[in-house]
């Protein structure tokens, strides 16, 4: 295309609107009366799709009632786990297709400590704390950090960067970028939005790098009952209990009681809700309880499906079944 003349590339784009036209003129009579005969068929619900489905899995108290279902995911699905609750995974036998961790807090590394890392994936925002990096002993997949104001992301930006000087150079000495400085790393490029925690983060993340069809929630509370039962598993005390103090403390209605909850953690909530009403018809809530995707009274939001994790799991990643033979 780059070799024809700009005469050419002309004649070429005007028949290309020519066809585009005929084609429009003689079909759009039977496309829209193909859709008025098919539409018998639209109100059976379409079948699950074989794309990859993404189990993002929180630290939320309720995945103690549910967390050995994970064993049952089949090869359609990925397990996405958060920091906080790998350990726990690990612990149950249970090893993640990848974990995520965005957190700078040295202190994160309390998540993981004593637990097998090496067979699991880590996404990490480059800015996460280099104590758990530094941990981490199976593969690590680096996002780039941003910090929501133009001057910090710029030195972000920078600071993905790695350059060498070529030669000796002064303070307050201007570089030239070509032959004074080589370029060891350019930088990162993939880049994921972020609404306030690392749950956010991997539902992101499923969604935009996994390429999910599917994006089910386990442990993703955003509620507790008790203050000693914040995390699964009873675990991260002083974490949990740094998480819970500051804030207002309030009820939210579910079906058959009620629970607790912050300011915090319910804006985390509704951020998960705008991103499912955003792509409708990805969003599944198997935590077994908590308030994600139940608005006030108690009722299921819609664009939600809200079941039990096993069910879930058959439903869209289901271990593989033989296929029968077929007679010849």
């Amino acid at each position: 295309m780059d070799d024809l003349s700009a005469r050419s590339k002309e004649t070429l784009s005007f028949l290309n609107s020519q066809v585009q036209d005929t084609t429009l003129k003689a079909r759009a009579e039977s496309w829209v009366a193909n859709v008025q005969a098919n539409r018998k068929h639209f109100t059976t619900p379409n079948p699950p799709l074989l794309g990859v489905t993404a189990f993002v899995v929180a630290a939320g108290p309720s995945l103690k009632q549910n967390v050995q279902a994970l064993k049952k995911v089949g090869r359609m699905g990925v397990i996405v786990c958060v920091d906080a609750v790998y350990r726990y995974l690990i612990e149950n036998g249970i090893v993640p297709d990848y974990c995520v961790t965005l957190d700078a807090d040295a202190r994160m590394i309390t998540m993981i400590e004593g637990a097998d890392t090496s067979r699991t994936c880590l996404i990490a925002q480059a800015s996460a704390s280099p104590a758990f990096v530094d941990y981490w002993k199976g593969p690590k997949y680096f996002l780039r950090a941003t910090g929501g104001g133009k001057d910090i992301d710029d030195k972000l930006h920078a600071a993905h960067r790695i350059v060498k000087a070529k030669r000796t150079i002064m303070p307050g000495e201007e570089l030239d970028p070509i032959n004074d400085i080589e370029v060891v790393f350019p930088g990162l490029n993939d880049a994921l939005a972020c609404g306030g925690n690392v749950t956010t983060y991997a539902h992101v993340f499923a969604l935009s790098l996994l390429r999910a069809t599917k994006v089910i929630f386990a442990g993703a509370d955003y509620s507790w009952k008790s203050d000693l039962d914040f995390y699964a598993g009873a675990s991260h005390t002083n974490l949990a209990a740094e998480r819970i103090e500051g804030e207002n403390v309030f009820s939210h209605k579910i079906i058959g009681g009620e629970l607790q909850t912050n300011f915090t953690l319910f804006h985390l909530k509704t951020w998960h809700e705008d991103l499912a009403k955003a792509h409708l018809g990805h969003c599944v809530n198997a935590t077994e309880g908590g308030i994600l995707g139940v608005n006030k009274v108690g009722e299921t939001m819609a664009g939600w499906e809200i079941m039990p994790l096993d069910e879930a799991i058959e439903k869209y990643a289901p271990k593989a079944r033989a296929r029968e033979a077929v007679a010849v």
